[in-house]
């Protein structure tokens, strides 16, 4: 089974910052290094497979968790959350909540195989991680 992790400090100040982007830990590996590799390994030198991912807001990220079943779980460095959006499907069972099927929507960039990328959370440890996030902004 894996762990699911929403990073909220500000690891320079050892602070909880509200503000601030969060960081996706799946199993203690950040989403925004999977993305990279893989996408490296994909470009082979050609440089419109590669996005500048980056880590979206925690409004974000919990208006799109709770919103959308495909939501978007890693947007631009610009920090615009619809510029080239790494989104994922997500799927419930009665005991895992599943992420699969990563896909970019960026027109610009060709198709990239992320088929690798598949987890299985237990959907206590899930929603624990969840409504961690909601307490920060309430």
């Amino acid at each position: 089974m894996d762990t699911i992790k929403f990073d909220i400090y500000d690891r320079r100040k050892n602070v909880l910052v509200t503000k601030e982007r969060v960081t996706i830990l799946i199993n203690g590996v950040n989403l925004v290094k999977m993305i990279r590799d893989i996408e490296f390994e994909a470009a082979k030198g050609d440089k419109d497979l590669m996005a500048d991912y980056g880590n979206i807001y925690i409004y974000e990220l919990i208006e799109e968790l709770d919103t959308y079943k495909n939501p978007t779980v890693l947007g631009c460095t610009c920090g615009v959350k619809d510029c080239c959006p790494l989104m994922v499907d997500v799927r419930e069972t009665e005991t895992t909540v599943l992420w699969e099927n990563f896909k970019h929507s960026a027109k610009r960039r060709k198709p990239v195989d992320y088929s690798t990328l598949k987890f299985e959370f237990n959907k206590e440890q899930y929603y624990e991680e969840v409504n961690a996030l909601k307490q920060v902004i309430r």
